[in-house]
């Protein structure tokens, strides 16, 4: 296993914890459904390791760089936007970066 690949391991158990922290603060009774929190997932590529949470696509790591991206759709870095790398990012850090219709300001 790659020295990337170890930090996306890494990087994969503190999004889960920070993920699962979070789903815990916004839903009272989540000790009821503890199968609706997202599990977070590494899927290695040829050139591209691609960090998924719950069934999307949230970030994109190169795999020679270390470079973390998001992403413009599944499987499909954005170049532009680059959150740092990855042995210098923590899971906490990186988790509200992501990109959701939420957390993206209105276009004026």
């Amino acid at each position: 296993m790659t020295d990337i690949m170890q930090e996306c391991e890494r990087m994969r158990t503190e999004l889960q914890t920070a993920s699962d922290a979070m789903y815990q603060a916004q839903h009272q009774h989540w000790r009821d459904h503890p199968d609706h929190m997202d599990k977070i997932t590494v899927v290695p590529g040829r050139v591209w390791i691609r960090i998924d949470i719950g069934t999307s696509g949230a970030f994109m790591v190169h795999g020679e760089t270390g470079l973390v991206h998001g992403i413009k759709g599944y499987g499909t870095p954005h170049k532009k936007v680059v959150h740092g790398r990855i042995d210098q990012i923590t899971g906490e850090e990186l988790l509200p970066r992501r990109f959701t219709r939420a957390n993206t300001p209105p276009i004026r």
